[in-house]
């Protein structure tokens, strides 16, 4: 997108968001102006990115409000959450029912540039008591600005590069079992100020899993959740550009070898691209193949038609839909290097399907290596890729135990980084 476009998208929608301010406040009795919040309410600035940390955002908010309150007062809480995807609006508008947040909850993009004066007027808006960046580094003006106004300030699993961007060194590395806290030391203002680090992954909440999915619960219930009898549905999601064309071709020769050994029933494929962008390309070649593709909006006719081959996924945050019907789950942004870096391959994990990647996924690394240890997932290359998913095709067994495990695996983890939540914020928020 160019950037003129960008700032139009950003001013447009922020307009919006102050709107909704003034709104709040007009309506507001109390002297801070928030509906229902009184004086001296906990005011938190949750810093996402895209949808995966906006989900993360909303699982934090959560969190936070169940934690047992010491009196009236610190029952009071209100959430700011910014992002900077269009993805995500579109996620937030569509899947999130938000009547259960309005009245301690707005969000919007991140100011659209570092400007001095632009990220004074967001922090003056929100003016946060706490600020909770996750899995991402904030310019330093806006950490200066934060800091500066007695703001305290957490970084949720950041990497320690993404500290040096920000002026912090770290002496060794960071722990994965405790918060860090981080004295910032600068030569104007306040000499020495500290900021928290928590470097647990959030990645293994997922909030919006297993229930609440919109398009398919009904098809969904009445075919068994993608089981069945003569079906095996494979998703490819979060694919790139590179990725989606040896897919296809991939795709093409397993179609070819399963007929041609009997190996398995009737295949259906779902492809599901980062940028929806190439949706139609997507179709259009799929078509090329004899996969008779259709789009989303047709998902019940793929699901109950044999004759449609192929789904191609046009919409944003509906993945939660496609790991319901799947069987075999591919992530991508993991098969090349040039495109390497890896999306989630937790999420479909939760949902006890059988999960593939490549062996470029660099951003879960330590979370493939610990879900291949459980037998939890299956890491490819080019040249293994097409014997890797066959064999899981014919399998059943094996990709069922595989995804038994990736889900044990995910609850595990998940209860674990929770209750460390709940009493790291207890202790450093509520008290």
């Amino acid at each position: 997108m160019k950037t003129l476009a960008k700032l139009k998208r950003y001013l447009s929608f922020n307009r919006i968001f102050f709107s909704q301010l003034t709104e709040l406040k007009g309506r507001g009795v109390n002297s801070d102006g928030f509906s229902g919040v009184s004086v001296g309410a906990k005011r938190f600035w949750m810093y996402a990115e895209s949808i995966g940390e906006f989900k993360s955002a909303l699982y934090i908010m959560d969190t936070i409000r169940s934690l047992p309150n010491n009196n009236e007062k610190e029952s009071k809480k209100f959430f700011f959450i910014s992002f900077k995807t269009s993805s995500t609006l579109y996620f937030a508008r569509k899947k999130i029912n938000l009547s259960e947040y309005s009245k301690s909850m707005l969000y919007f993009f991140h100011p659209v540039a570092a400007f001095k004066f632009i990220l004074k007027r967001y922090v003056s808006a929100v003016d946060p008591g706490y600020f909770i960046s996750i899995q991402h580094h904030i310019s330093k003006n806006l950490l200066n600005m934060l800091l500066d106004a007695g703001v305290k300030v957490f970084f949720i699993d950041i990497k320690s590069t993404a500290l040096k961007k920000m002026g912090i060194n770290l002496i060794g590395p960071l722990s994965r079992t405790k918060g860090l806290s981080v004295t910032i030391l600068r030569t104007s203002g306040v000499n020495s100020l500290k900021l928290d680090v928590l470097p647990v992954s959030l990645k293994f909440n997922f909030r919006f899993g297993r229930a609440g999915n919109r398009g398919v619960t009904n098809v969904i219930d009445m075919l068994q959740c993608g089981g069945v009898s003569n079906n095996t549905f494979i998703s490819f999601v979060s694919i790139h550009e590179k990725e989606s064309i040896f897919i296809l071709n991939l795709v093409k020769k397993i179609v070819s070898e399963c007929s041609t050994k009997n190996l398995t029933g009737n295949l259906k494929f779902i492809f599901a691209p980062r940028n929806i962008k190439i949706s139609s390309e997507l179709f259009e070649e799929a078509r090329k193949i004899d996969l008779n593709p259709t789009y989303y909006k047709n998902i019940r006719n793929f699901l109950k038609n044999d004759g449609i081959k192929s789904l191609i996924v046009d919409e944003y945050g509906v993945l939660d839909d496609i790991y319901l019907i799947s069987d075999i789950v591919y992530v991508g942004k993991s098969l090349f290097k040039k495109e390497g870096g890896g999306h989630n391959v937790i999420e479909p994990a939760s949902y006890g399907r059988a999960v593939v990647t490549g062996s470029y996924a660099i951003n879960f690394k330590d979370i493939v290596s610990d879900m291949h240890k459980n037998n939890a997932i299956t890491v490819v290359d080019e040249n293994n890729f097409k014997d890797c998913l066959i064999e899981l095709i014919k399998d059943k067994e094996f990709r069922r135990k595989m995804g038994e495990n990736g889900s044990d695996f995910c609850l595990r983890k998940k209860d674990e980084i929770e209750n460390y939540l709940k009493q790291y914020f207890a202790e450093n928020i509520i008290t």
